[in-house]
């Protein structure tokens, strides 16, 4: 079956919370620190709305049979004054179902939102994963990314 590229629209924000939901509950299962609230499905729909609608955030959905199995949302992020880049481009979030993984859903995605990225003029993009992905470490450097700044943290 052919996994179409498009832009999200409102109507697809159910299925892009249900996708962040399995994205998160399977980074909760490699790293309890990571487990969603309660609230998180409400906040989701929320961030997911106003990002569908933004004009500094490009949503893509990668569908199937009319099914949604995949999305990836960038957004472009203002730097402060100290750098020489004024605006770059963050991927927030690629996520794709189980079933569509491993046949190129997530660099079809990613693909599509760094030629977005392009499109606007940025300079470079980043994003974050886990410590604790292997796989989603592998896939982004893959992409193309390369460490750039290790972000600790300490349980107080």
């Amino acid at each position: 079956m052919a996994v179409a590229v498009r832009r999200a629209s409102a109507a697809d924000v159910p299925a892009l919370v249900g996708l962040w939901e399995e994205l998160w509950a399977a980074q909760a299962a490699g790293d309890a620190r990571l487990a969603a609230s309660p609230m998180a499905p409400m906040v989701m729909r929320r961030w997911m709305e106003e990002h569908v609608a933004s004009d500094r955030a490009e949503v893509l959905v990668a569908e199937e049979a009319g099914r949604v199995v995949g999305y990836a949302l960038g957004t472009i992020v203002e730097n402060p004054p100290v750098v020489p880049h004024q605006f770059y481009g963050h991927f927030a979030d690629l996520a794709v179902t189980e079933a569509a993984r491993r046949r190129g859903v997530g660099t079809r995605l990613a693909d599509a939102l760094h030629a977005w990225f392009r499109s606007r003029g940025l300079p470079y993009v980043q994003v974050q994963v886990t410590a604790r992905n292997a796989a989603g470490r592998a896939f982004w450097r893959r992409t193309g990314y390369a460490e750039f700044v290790e972000l600790l943290r300490m349980e107080l």
